[in-house]
């Protein structure tokens, strides 16, 4: 059966509820649309909502509180790099230059974003993310969400001014209507030309909802195994996921049916650090052991070496290759899956975890995930390590560092307490989407706009290249969710 639903206000329907969707439609609501949020879960908050490291900007007054030197050049400089210059510049221009008050913007929900890190890929520290209190951890991503969400709440349309069913589109101006379980499955309107609105299924019917304006918010496919990663990817097919399952690229998907350009579709971000839970190796999908832990001073060992290996601050790409290069069948093929290498060691000490957050720290040792030893001749002892070696390679880590590493955020004494995690390479997040413009708006083959078809977040292409800087996932949800909310209003 399906009902059909027709807009009388200027109105805007965003697929997906994570951080970029959300980020529309406040902003798309503040232009005076009515808006409505589809999303196929049956809450919102997708992979945004697990988001640990923080958020990237610059320069920002919690960098210069800290005495921090920082510049838009060089974010943008480190951004490109990361890419390895295969990112639109325009784009990495807007995302730089917005980043001060894409923060601001998050920090008027009450989140306030006042801790800095300098993880991977990056010349100074420049990822923002809450500070601990009273000793209870702070998760960056979830409470993120959980205060865009509540504020949106307050927007919702009053039942006496719109259609109570969760099967028809807002007509409120200014007003935010959320519908979950809702599962989009066709664009509607001119194939590569128009869109008119969208169908989607929810309470067991179909239903076909006419708007101005439809923003893909939908987010990236890296646990999409069986189907875009399989076609696209299959060389990363082994290898587990920190992605929940509804990661599956529906956004990509809609929009390559209805003639948008999709690009960079084999490119996907395998992150070094997805924890190894000794009770269950071989599970497909992983906690993530947060970039700022590295950040922070955390060293990475070769169980079988009892030796470091690589540069721990370098791109996720860098140290990931590193690490799976440990695998002997991975170093005998360029081209062939990989498989999963033996897990490697991550060492941190006091510094590392009192810097990160105790709480959540201790979260992760509830978990399993995160042993603590009383020195590193314990840590040797119960990992069958050569103790003499492991000193030697953990305490004597200087600049020059023989793996490039040109920061020393922490240096490490032989008798302190040692916290461990075993740790192996996990697709993470996907560089590859639909193409945008400046203005996020979808782009054919051919590349003409398609009206009122709108891109933003994991779901689109282009702003990271090849490698995606740490911290630049929340940041660009927040720049191009807010560009895409404003232009579906024009």
């Amino acid at each position: 059966m399906i009902s059909s639903a027709s807009l009388s206000s200027r109105s805007t329907v965003i697929v997906g509820g994570g951080l970029a969707g959300l980020s529309a439609a406040i902003e798309a609501a503040r232009c005076g649309a009515a808006v409505t949020v589809l999303d196929k879960e049956v809450r919102l908050g997708g992979n945004s909502a697990k988001a640990s490291s923080g958020m990237n900007a610059a320069p920002t007054q919690a960098q210069r509180n800290l005495s921090i030197a920082d510049s838009l050049e060089l974010f943008q400089q480190d951004t490109l790099a990361a890419g390895k210059h295969k990112n639109d510049p325009k784009l990495v221009q807007i995302l730089a230059t917005q980043a001060a008050d894409a923060l601001a913007f998050i920090e008027s929900f009450g989140v306030t974003l006042d801790q800095v890190s300098q993880c991977g890929g990056h010349s100074a520290p420049r990822t923002h993310r809450e500070t601990e209190v009273d000793g209870k951890p702070k998760a960056v991503g979830w409470d993120i969400m959980k205060a865009l969400q509540t504020y949106i709440a307050t927007l919702a349309p009053s039942t006496s001014t719109s259609d109570s069913s969760y099967a028809t589109a807002n007509q409120v101006p200014n007003t935010i209507k959320v519908i979950t379980d809702a599962r989009v499955t066709e664009l509607l309107g001119d194939r590569g030309i128009r869109v008119t609105g969208l169908q989607f299924d929810h309470a067991s019917k179909c239903h076909l909802m006419h708007a101005d304006s439809v923003i893909l918010a939908t987010g990236g496919y890296a646990a999409d195994t069986n189907a875009l990663i399989q076609q696209y990817a299959p060389r990363y097919a082994k290898l587990a996921t920190t992605n929940g399952p509804w990661a599956t690229g529906d956004g990509v998907k809609l929009g390559m049916e209805f003639g948008a350009k999709a690009q960079d579709l084999g490119q996907v971000q395998i992150h070094p650090t997805g924890f190894v839970d000794p009770k269950d190796v071989g599970a497909a999908v992983k906690i993530l052991a947060p970039e700022s832990l590295r950040a922070y001073g955390a060293l990475l060992i070769d169980t079988q070496t009892s030796s470091r290996f690589v540069n721990e601050l370098s791109t996720r790409d860098a140290v990931s290759t590193a690490m799976l290069n440990l695998s002997s069948s991975n170093k005998k093929s360029d081209s062939g899956t990989l498989e999963t290498p033996p897990p490697i060691l991550m060492l941190m000490n006091r510094f590392v975890v009192e810097s990160y957050g105790e709480a959540a720290i201790g979260f992760y040792v509830k978990r399993g995930l995160v042993q603590k030893f009383e020195s590193l001749k314990k840590v040797a002892e119960a990992y069958l390590l050569d103790a003499l070696k492991l000193e030697r390679e953990v305490v004597s880590v200087e600049v020059p560092d023989r793996f490039g590493k040109s920061h020393i955020p922490v240096h490490f004494t032989g008798d302190e307490v040692i916290y461990v995690a075993l740790v192996t390479p996990v697709r993470h997040y996907t560089m590859g989407g639909l193409r945008i413009s400046a203005e996020a708006q979808a782009m054919t083959e051919a590349h003409e706009p398609i009206a009122n078809l709108f891109v933003c977040g994991e779901a689109a292409s282009g702003l990271d290249g090849w490698n995606r800087l740490a911290g630049n996932s929340l940041l660009g949800s927040v720049v191009f969710g807010r560009i895409a909310g404003r232009s579906s209003c024009h």
